[in-house]
């Protein structure tokens, strides 16, 4: 059975106004995700901890969406979106305050721990609560800015880092951004009124098997976790790459690194804008997307190639990648029984998000060590795209008139 390419939705119109408000408070929380990466030099002279431990310090933000983000789904759909969304910003400010004032690893990657809670159920629960407010003709347009929302959260942190980071300190920095957490809550509370968005009633488990049965959000799942390995292991130690590999200043280092991942934004937008309409299909951007994760990143850590085409190259990877996000993300109410269901999926493939995520900072790290250089990772990058290439595939069989999955 074909899938169909429109949802129903409450929305008359598009609410704008409520869609900018949830996208900016994504934004905000993708920030205190990637804050730490322009900051590792700092926190590792600050507490004498090796490269693989200031890995982990990125990258265990992620392990609760690693472990249970396909049950936050379930929750905040069973909870109320909006709920969920000001509860995730609660834990983001708690986690926030923690890290700016611990005095050890252990309770900075607890601090960690808890705003990955936050950040979770704001991946989980933001996606329905933006598709709620929007209308039926707009859809393909919010989910596409909706999956612009990590880029842009990252790239701001990163370029922000460029003249703050250094004279603030890492801890005023992390502080700054905890204050910038509780005015996003504040805003949040006062725009996103129930008046205002009307969601879903609450998914049955039935209803959440009957999803799950399908392996559509499996397939969208997969595709996140493998094509996170790959992105998130880049955007992390990108910065430090820079800094030690080219001997950038570290101001250069965050403003090279910012505007790398801000061209996965229009990457972002194409993907979910175009993905489905007329003869695009939805697999033929996912494999655009895989083919770049491939190719590209011999470029960005290849001994052999001068600075100029590293560079060239290293642009290429976010606008071809950057496809994938707003490819999923536009297929994720596509692929639920029913409305109510879009929660269950979203968790999903926030989950698998998640552990990509959480694993590829580490395994980067350990490649880099243990090939002794940067270069030596460079093997992992073709090995995830070709898994890439063949979800791409199996997404377009599955979606295909001839499937009889539906």
């Amino acid at each position: 059975m074909t899938h169909s390419e429109e949802v129903p939705h409450r929305a008359a119109a598009t609410q704008w106004g409520v869609a900018a408000t949830i996208f900016g408070a994504a934004v905000v929380t993708v920030m205190q995700l990637g804050k730490p990466a322009p900051a590792l030099p700092f926190i590792v002279d600050d507490m004498a901890i090796d490269m693989v431990t200031a890995g982990w310090v990125s990258s265990i933000i992620n392990l609760f969406g690693a472990l249970a983000g396909g049950i936050i789904g379930l929750l905040a759909d069973r909870v109320g979106h909006r709920r969920a969304v000001v509860f995730g910003l609660l834990c983001l400010i708690g986690g926030g305050f923690l890290a700016t004032i611990t005095p050890s690893v252990s309770l900075l990657l607890a601090a960690r721990f808890l705003e990955g809670v936050g950040l979770v159920v704001m991946f989980v629960a933001g996606t329905p609560l933006v598709i709620a407010a929007s209308a039926a003709d707009d859809r393909r347009l919010v989910l596409g800015i909706w999956s612009a929302f990590f880029p842009l959260g990252l790239g701001l942190i990163i370029a922000i880092s460029a003249g703050f980071l250094a004279p603030l300190g890492w801890r005023n920095f992390f502080g700054a951004n905890t204050a910038l957490s509780i005015l996003t809550l504040v805003v949040f509370i006062v725009v996103v009124r129930p008046s205002r968005i009307a969601e879903a009633a609450p998914s049955s488990f039935q209803g959440a098997r009957r999803t799950l049965a399908r392996p559509g959000p499996w397939l969208l799942a997969a595709m996140f976790l493998v094509m996170s390995i790959s992105t998130f292991a880049v955007q992390t130690w990108l910065p430090t790459f820079l800094l030690e590999g080219l001997n950038l200043s570290i101001e250069s280092a965050a403003l090279a690194a910012a505007a790398f991942i801000f061209l996965f934004i229009p990457a972002n937008i194409v993907g979910g804008r175009a993905s489905g309409a007329g003869k695009i299909k939805r697999w033929h951007l996912l494999a655009i997307g895989s083919i770049g994760i491939v190719l590209v990143p011999f470029g960005i850590f290849a001994d052999s190639m001068g600075d100029l085409s590293r560079a060239a190259i290293a642009c290429l990877y976010p606008l071809t990648a950057g496809l994938i996000p707003g490819a999923v993300f536009g297929a994720i109410p596509i692929h639920a029984s029913t409305e109510s269901e879009i929660g269950v999926v979203s968790g999903l493939v926030t989950q698998g998000s998640f552990i990509g995520s959480l694993a590829g900072p580490p395994l980067l790290a350990l490649l880099v060590l243990g090939f002794s250089g940067w270069s030596g990772a460079v093997w992992m990058f073709p090995v995830l795209g070709g898994c890439c290439l063949v979800i791409a595939l199996a997404i377009g069989w599955v979606e295909s008139p001839r499937s009889n999955w539906g």
